[in-house]
């Protein structure tokens, strides 16, 4: 607590090795009230209350048996309802080349769903500020019946990302 009364969050020293930036991160997960509920709660990471939101809002669970969330392997015995990635290329620092990288991750996704996804089936992905370039754009519209942008109130404030969710997939042809 401070002077004034406030709680003003654990703060972190810069350990021998640990650059400005790291300590910044250590103190940012150190206070953040979503890493606190997603360890009281037994989830793996506060990234489980960005998709709770995201599936609050457009229903994506409803209805769905199989689930390929990309980043993890699994063995289906049918085609996925639903595709998530939560995936970001590990940044450089420069903002354009973190977009590209991030974003080509993305359209992997995309072009995965589409040859792999049910009928009906939605796609989701974790794009960076600048959101999907026109040619992503182009297929998900081609192969959804809808393509939406959401950021959800998990996502910290002053973090670039944002999803795409795309439903209704229309099937491969």
């Amino acid at each position: 607590m401070s002077r004034s009364g406030k709680d003003m969050g654990k703060r972190v020293k810069t350990a021998r090795g640990r650059t400005a930036s790291s300590t910044r991160w250590l103190e940012r997960q150190l206070n953040d009230p979503y890493v606190k509920q997603a360890k009281a709660e037994g989830y793996r990471s506060r990234a489980a209350y960005k998709l709770i939101e995201l599936d609050d809002k457009f229903g994506l669970l409803k209805g769905v048996s199989r689930v390929v969330d990309l980043g993890l392997e699994a063995e289906l015995d049918g085609p996925p309802d639903l595709v998530l990635s939560d995936m970001a290329a590990n940044t450089v620092g420069h903002k354009q080349t973190d977009h590209l990288r991030t974003m080509g991750l993305v359209e992997a996704g995309a072009w995965f769903a589409t040859e792999n996804l049910a009928p009906g089936g939605a796609y989701v992905a974790k794009v960076l500020a600048g959101g999907t370039d026109a040619d992503l754009l182009a297929l998900l519209k081609k192969h959804f019946r809808t393509v939406k942008h959401a950021k959800p109130p998990a996502s910290r404030k002053g973090s670039s990302e944002w999803y795409v969710i795309a439903q209704g997939f229309k099937g491969r042809g």
